[in-house]
């Protein structure tokens, strides 16, 4: 089993970052770690819905949510023979906003050699992930302070 982490501190509250995180097919207007997101089941993301995600340089692939936990973070899936990848997303409120806190693991016979080989594009798209949403979420929060 190998896991990548990313942590990010965002200067806005979990809230308006959450806002923005659970929206999960506008992810592509502010990470280019995602090209294109798509709920594949009605209603708002749940424990058990399925989610398709295009990412440059990988095949598309479906995702199983396994954990929402509205407002705080979640957990996704997806899996082919020999591979189980799991990506967490958590919120932790701090004085100031909160942190991102950004897990990738790759499991199962051949997780070892995907991370090997993935490292690499792995850590760039949740760095990028990482920063586009910190980079929406404050552009967000100064954009209604400025409003008010």
């Amino acid at each position: 089993m190998a896991e990548f982490s990313e942590d990010m501190m965002i200067a806005a509250p979990p809230a308006r970052v959450w806002a923005i995180l659970a929206d999960l097919e506008h992810w592509p207007t502010w990470t280019a770690a995602m090209t294109r997101v798509e709920c594949l089941d009605p209603g708002p993301p749940a424990i058990g819905a399925r989610v398709r995600i295009s990412q440059p340089r990988m095949r598309p692939a479906v995702w199983e949510i396994e954990d929402w936990r509205a407002g705080e973070g979640f957990t996704w899936s997806t899996a082919r023979p020999g591979l189980r990848v799991v990506a967490s997303h958590e919120l932790v409120a701090r004085e100031g906003g909160c942190v991102l806190r950004l897990r990738l693991r790759f499991e199962g016979l051949l997780g070892g050699v995907v991370a090997w080989v993935a490292g690499g594009l792995t850590r760039k798209y949740m760095a990028q992930e990482a920063r586009g949403l910190r980079r929406q979420a404050e552009a967000e929060l100064h954009e209604s302070l400025q409003g008010a």
